[in-house]
């Protein structure tokens, strides 16, 4: 492919091997290659998004905007809450030689640029779970913004504005009734977010002589419990089933 850039990436070998096969994806994608005799190998990352950017730190800054779709996919199929990639140095692709090196990982709030228009296509099936759900995503706004959130630390914070999104897209669909069957564990999960994390010292007993919730969810079950939520409306309203990457 014509890429203009690309960047050495570090993750883990298991994520790495995987991102490696099946990735023929016409955009968006990592490949390994072999760097010495001892079979040790080097694992990169690029787009054709970034072939009209001159700024090198624009360049970064999108390219960790789409990562964060594929750590989103990470988080919520491994139920793991740790950092999955790693931008190490940008390079010219022509050239091969270096442009930026080492890089720091900006503070990103928001995807400022369209990923629908990554030619990633769900009608181009790498029998990749990773490359074939990050085309599905990247196709709906909602899904976009969904596991641009996903991405994040997780708290208790972020974890109750991934239920508001949810909520609120739920009842433009009509279908709240989706969260029936969550609705004793969110009144706990809502009432200790709000509590302790979303609104601090502001909770209502931070500043009156009210007492904290007598039940409240710990993080970790928190989680879990607003990953099944996700599950089922990817199920639900989009035939996603997420699989073990």
């Amino acid at each position: 492919m014509d890429y203009k850039y690309f960047f050495l990436a570090s993750s883990s070998i298991r994520v790495e091997e995987t991102l490696s096969s099946n990735n023929s994806t016409e955009d968006a994608m990592f490949w390994s290659e072999l760097y010495d005799d001892n079979h040790h190998q080097s694992f990169y990352f690029s787009s054709l998004a970034l072939n009209e950017l001159e700024d090198t730190d624009e360049i970064i800054r999108r390219a960790y905007q789409i990562l964060s779709i594929f750590e989103g996919i990470f988080k919520l199929c491994e139920k793991r809450f740790r950092k999955y990639f790693k931008l190490d140095s940008l390079y010219d692709f022509q050239t091969k030689k270096i442009i930026a090196a080492p890089i720091n990982e900006p503070e990103i709030y928001f995807i400022d640029f369209d990923l629908s228009k990554l030619k990633n296509s769900p009608e181009f099936i790498t029998n990749n779970l990773a490359y074939d759900l990050f085309s599905k995503i990247i196709k709906s706004e909602y899904l976009t913004n969904l596991f641009f959130l996903l991405s994040k630390n997780t708290d208790y914070k972020l974890l109750y504005m991934i239920y508001d999104d949810i909520k609120y897209f739920l009842k433009k669909e009509d279908s709240s009734h989706l969260l029936k069957e969550f609705e004793n564990d969110i009144k706990i999960f809502t009432h200790t977010a709000n509590n302790y994390e979303v609104l601090g010292y502001f909770a209502r007993h931070g500043r009156t002589s009210q007492q904290p919730p007598k039940k409240v969810i710990s993080l970790e079950d928190s989680t879990e419990l607003i990953y099944k939520i996700v599950y089922k409306v990817l199920y639900e309203k989009f035939n996603i089933i997420l699989y073990r990457l």
